[in-house]
């Protein structure tokens, strides 16, 4: 999938097509709602949701809206249908980043934190924690300013440095 959407990326006007028509046929078999006893869905909440779909979405959005016009204008029959079957399993990837100080703040320190400790596990197969967002870096930097925010992320490291130092190879005295 991530290879075609770097074709997708890539491909001149004449040749995107067949690039677009194999994502399409792709999507089609990873699509829940295509699939009753799907090896690559879980069960969450009520509705049934693809763990692979989640995962591209966020891409392939980006590559979708990357397309030059003269990219896209000729494949618009197969860019909707691609947007409407991804359209749900991005929708809570990224939550809104919160306009407040303070919880611009803890939301960094919860992101740092949860990333710590899963870079003690990264070896054991443990997937990158949800919530992830970066986005709270640049919020907080206008917010702010760099100063506080660096300084932020540096005692925050310095924190979670003592807790887990193992995972780096060093130990605090």
């Amino acid at each position: 999938m991530q290879y075609l959407a770097s074709q997708i990326k890539i491909a001149s006007p004449d040749n995107i097509s067949p690039y677009l028509e194999i994502f399409s046929s792709l999507l089609v078999f990873l699509s829940p709602t295509q699939q009753e006893h799907d090896l690559f869905t879980t069960m969450a909440f009520t509705e049934k949701t693809s763990r692979i779909l989640q995962i591209i979405a966020p891409s392939i959005f980006a590559t979708i809206s990357n397309l030059s016009a003269e990219q896209a204008n000729p494949v618009k029959h197969f860019l909707d249908p691609i947007t409407e079957t991804l359209r749900p399993f991005a929708v809570g990837l990224r939550p809104a980043v919160p306009g407040g100080r303070k919880e611009v703040f803890d939301m960094v320190r919860s992101t740092l934190s949860a990333l710590a400790n899963w870079s003690v596990g990264w070896t054991s197969g443990y997937v990158v924690p949800q919530g992830i967002d970066l986005r709270c870096l640049s919020v907080g930097v206008k917010s702010s300013g760099a100063s506080i925010m660096i300084r932020t992320i540096v005692d925050e490291m310095w924190a979670a440095e003592e807790s887990c130092a193992f995972h780096s190879g060093t130990t605090q005295p």
